[in-house]
């Protein structure tokens, strides 16, 4: 993510170094199962997560009990 956002301008390439490691810390203390099962936890129906930009971002939606 760093080295796209550094060809884009150095804004992006420091919203890369930092989402980068944020997001891998994220996943290794929840994995996506875990995050979806927290969802469904909370009343959320229908919990789906979708790949975005080539697997680069998760969207997680659902719908309310």
């Amino acid at each position: 993510m760093p080295g796209i956002g550094r060809l884009i301008s150095r804004d992006w390439y420091e919203v890369g170094r930092f989402l980068g490691p944020s997001i891998s810390e994220l996943y290794a203390r929840l994995p996506l199962d875990r995050q979806l099962e927290l969802w469904r936890a909370a009343g959320i129906e229908s919990v789906e997560a979708r790949a975005m930009s080539l697997g680069g971002g998760v969207v997680i939606g659902g719908n309310r009990a």
